[in-house]
């Protein structure tokens, strides 16, 4: 147990605030599920992640795309085989690199991806709902140093 900043302040229960933590991040993945399904969408979740990737993005390499989900190769071939053989993406060469590959995303990929999108946001948007606009930027802070703590550590 570790105490939280301030004087006086009761210990801090991290198990509690981790399984927490995981509890919520389920509840969201349960009702992303649910969303999906009721609008007859059959991705799995790295599949969902990719496109929302490449939406954002346009064009990655392979390469790119593998180390943003840490997937070795065949994995990530295997998860571009699946959206590739049903038109959400397509293999270009790389202009700058001819033994690389771009991935982009097709007209039908950026489509879904917009929908994606859109159930990603109402899903969140669901759970923050009970938050006022103080709350929700007080836990964005905290969100943001948490992340900053995890990504100095060795």
């Amino acid at each position: 147990m570790s105490t939280p900043r301030g004087a006086g302040a009761a210990p801090l229960d991290v198990g509690g605030v981790a399984a927490r933590v995981a509890q919520v991040h389920a509840e969201l993945m349960r009702l992303t599920r649910k969303r999906l399904d009721e609008q007859g969408i059959a991705l799995n979740h790295s599949q969902v992640q990719a496109l929302k990737r490449l939406r954002a993005n346009g064009s990655m390499s392979a390469g790119e795309l593998a180390r943003a989900f840490d997937y070795d190769s065949g994995g990530m071939t295997r998860l571009l085989d699946r959206l590739e053989s049903q038109g959400l993406l397509q293999r270009q060469p790389d202009p700058g690199d001819r033994r690389s590959l771009r991935i982009q995303p097709t007209a039908a990929g950026l489509a879904l991806g917009e929908r994606l999108a859109a159930i990603g946001e109402a899903v969140l948007a669901q759970a923050l709902s009970p938050l006022s606009a103080r709350e929700r930027q007080g836990l964005l802070d905290c969100l943001e140093r948490m992340l900053a703590a995890l990504r100095q550590a060795p």
